[in-house]
């Protein structure tokens, strides 16, 4: 029974001392995704209520799919699968055309989904 124990108390300061659990990133190095979501947190954080259409287009382009005037769908240039909804007050007459003037009444939080397609 001694044995048994004592075996036992080895394999589990074998198994501690391995000091299993999830590799971790090494101190100083990122990925190339960590600098891609870092530049599109920064170019989010530009995007605020009365910003333009015209100063959102410079940061994120227009999604694929059915566009609204009013609502327009937005994904990360760098990475297709970060996306914002940005709502509009339009400035021209509605149906016509999306004004770089129009101005921005909410927005979404950066969601990840899979890219939009026509």
């Amino acid at each position: 029974m001694k044995t048994a124990a004592a075996a036992l108390t080895i394999v589990l300061l074998v198994v501690a001392s391995l000091g299993i659990s999830a590799p971790r990133p090494r101190q100083g190095t990122a990925p190339a995704c960590t600098a891609i979501i870092e530049r599109a947190l920064a170019d989010y954080a530009r995007i605020k209520v009365g910003t333009t259409r015209g100063e959102v287009e410079k940061y994120f382009v227009r999604a694929a799919g059915i566009q609204f005037q009013s609502k327009t769908f937005y994904d990360f240039p760098s990475c297709p699968y970060i996306h914002v909804d940005v709502y509009y007050a339009t400035t021209g007459p509605a149906g016509l055309s999306y004004s770089p003037a129009d101005k921005v009444t909410r927005v979404s939080k950066l969601y990840l989904a899979y890219q939009t397609r026509d």
